[in-house]
């Protein structure tokens, strides 16, 4: 699936509803294709039991949120960073999230990367500021586990 998620943290917080619409509609047809399934026999939710895949919300947002990670920590060949540095701050009444402010206006401006980043941090659902990336990494999954 590397063809539907290429570069995805720089493209896939800028998607709108019917966009994100159609890139599971491909996915699911991927999947299909390859489980032979072209009489649609199994829904979505059986599709992904079956392949052992996840769900593309959940891969393009850790990918995402694995990219932010190392522009904040320097972990990514990126000129982002000082943008990044340069717009946020530590939030002192709730620790572990970061606040970003935003200069733009524009409708681009209010779904870029800069701009999405607070959405990204709020949603993780652990401590995240002293964390290895490895660490990291394993939280995030955890956090998207699927009941099996």
């Amino acid at each position: 699936m590397s063809f539907a998620t290429y570069a995805s943290p720089c493209w896939s917080v800028s998607l709108n509803y019917s966009q994100r619409a159609r890139l599971r509609s491909v996915y699911f047809q991927a999947i299909r294709t390859v489980l032979r399934d072209f009489n649609f026999n199994l829904n979505r939710t059986m599709l992904l039991r079956k392949s052992r895949m996840e769900n593309i919300d959940n891969i393009l947002f850790k990918r995402t949120s694995t990219f932010i990670f190392g522009i904040y920590f320097h972990l990514e060949p990126t000129n982002l960073a000082g943008r990044l540095m340069s717009r946020g701050y530590f939030n002192e009444r709730q620790p572990g999230q970061i606040m970003f402010f935003d200069l733009s206006r524009t409708k681009i401006g209010r779904r870029s990367l800069l701009n999405q980043i607070r959405e990204f941090t709020n949603a993780w659902s652990f401590e995240w500021t002293g964390l290895t990336p490895s660490l990291f990494k394993s939280n995030l999954n955890t956090q998207f586990q699927r009941p099996t």
